[in-house]
């Protein structure tokens, strides 16, 4: 096995890790472009589509995967704005770092990199989503950077869950990498998919791959109730009942209820943590409908009440 020094570890995974990319981008729903761009870390490759006159949306996915976690989305977003699904720097998508050790270290770092990314697409100003460790990344922009976001999406991020959440999450990715059995990383991959059939056909294989690569992100720590208040943006925050990374979820959504100023939090019932990819249809319905919101109504709702929501109840 040929060593590589680069965050896929070796050339073979490397290999194995793009051909998955080109299959999903061969499969890609709408007509797109590949963009490079260069930042202070690095090169940055983003997934453009939609109307370029449009209004513009900038997606973050979830660590360990890629932009085309996004696939799902795009047609239906991309009828009504300009999308553009960004490959994290550090991460093992087609983002390219200039030096292996120079990477962005806090989410101050992270918002000022994404800062680079959107000058270089030309856009001054945007709608964000960001999914995991994406969401942690969006609301650090949105905190650092409150001119850059129009509003807000999270979908199960890192950053809003408690510490114990947190700290079970990154212990268990420190295990798998420390100790990289072949049980501790089947067990990272199945708690990660969550059990979820549509997560598990979508990205089994590639997550087999990506455990044996050496990302080079910082860890999505807890956010302050501080920062949270910081963030200006009207926000769709939008959590799976099941989702073990973020723990307790009913306690996530009255946290943010509590800590950010224009938050809209929903529970979506027997959901895990790649919900993009496990409810698409119902995912896509809920952020056009707050993207096109002329005004964010904030019910102040207690946890466990119900809201209905095109047609359907979720917990809140």
């Amino acid at each position: 096995m040929n060593k590589e020094n680069s965050v896929y570890a070796t050339l073979e995974n490397r290999q194995i890790l793009m051909a998955m990319y080109d299959d999903k981008l061969s499969a890609w729903p709408v007509a797109y472009e590949c963009l490079h761009l260069p930042t202070r870390f690095g090169e940055t490759h983003v997934i453009a589509g939609g109307d370029p006159a449009a209004p513009p949306v900038v997606l973050f996915h979830a660590a360990g995967v890629n932009a085309t976690m996004w696939s799902p989305n795009f047609e239906a977003l991309g009828r009504q704005f300009r999308l553009y699904a960004v490959d994290t720097i550090g991460d093992l998508g087609r983002s390219r770092l200039y030096d292996l050790g120079r990477y962005p270290r806090n989410g101050a770092e992270y918002s000022q990199w994404a800062a680079e990314v959107m000058d270089g697409l030309g856009v001054t100003r945007a709608h964000v989503i960001g999914a995991s460790m994406g969401g942690w990344l969006a609301m650090n922009l949105a905190m650092y950077q409150p001119g850059r976001v129009d509003r807000l999406v999270l979908l199960g991020p890192m950053g809003m869950p408690s510490w114990w959440s947190t700290m079970n999450v990154l212990g268990r990715l420190a295990l798998a990498a420390m100790i990289p059995t072949q049980k501790n990383k089947e067990g990272l991959i199945q708690w990660v998919l969550g059990g979820s059939q549509e997560a598990e056909q979508t990205w089994g294989a590639y997550l087999k791959a990506a455990v044996n690569g050496r990302p080079r992100l910082s860890s999505p720590y807890r956010i302050s109730d501080n920062g949270l208040q910081q963030i200006q943006a009207p926000t769709l925050l939008v959590l799976g009942e099941h989702d073990g990374q973020i723990g307790n979820a009913y306690q996530a959504a009255a946290r943010a209820r509590r800590c950010i100023p224009h938050v809209r939090a929903v529970v979506m019932p027997d959901t895990g943590h790649l919900m993009s990819t496990e409810k698409p249809e119902w995912i896509n319905a809920q952020l056009i409908q707050f993207l096109n919101l002329e005004e964010l109504r904030v019910e102040a709702l207690a946890p466990g009440a119900r809201v209905s929501m095109q047609g359907e109840s979720h917990v809140v």
